[in-house]
């Protein structure tokens, strides 16, 4: 939109059902992120920026994830993710990086019938091996779980 930060790349996903109960994906992103025009401090002076990786950009983005749904109880399925994201600079100066990191999450999803209405009961547990990481803002959350429910009116 400024004119002065440039974001090329590419992105590919793909999904492929194994079985009839396991549906695997993955994708990945690649980006060649640049600051491509001198731009100006706020006291009007050119900045040396030029050719910098903009701030948190990572170049590399990746993602694996896999669904099965357990045949024994019909409407439970499993999902699990792993999601690794490249190194980042915190500022257009890349004076400093938040390190790369791995991260994973699992949970099920139960979808039934209460009183002749559908729900789906989720649940999911992120950060799974409790990874210590910095994210763009602050320390990155630890392990933590969510619940929720949902009724289809």
């Amino acid at each position: 939109q400024d004119g002065v930060t440039l974001y090329k790349g590419i992105e590919a996903i793909a999904s492929y059902r194994a079985t009839p109960n396991l549906k695997l994906g993955l994708g990945a992103i690649y980006l060649d992120p640049t600051l491509r025009k001198l731009s100006v401090d706020e006291n009007g002076n050119p900045s040396d920026l030029l050719g910098n990786v903009p701030a948190e950009a990572a170049k590399w983005q990746v993602t694996g994830n896999a669904e099965y749904a357990l045949p024994a109880v019909p409407g439970l399925s499993l999902h699990a993710n792993v999601r690794y994201f490249g190194k980042a600079p915190t500022d257009d100066s890349n004076f400093l990086y938040i390190p790369s990191r791995t991260l994973a999450n699992a949970g099920f999803q139960y979808e039934t019938r209460i009183g002749g209405q559908g729900v789906t009961f989720t649940g999911n547990v992120n950060n799974l091996f409790n990874k210590k990481y910095w994210g763009l803002g602050n320390i990155g959350e630890g392990i933590n779980g969510s619940f929720g429910v949902s009724v289809a009116w």
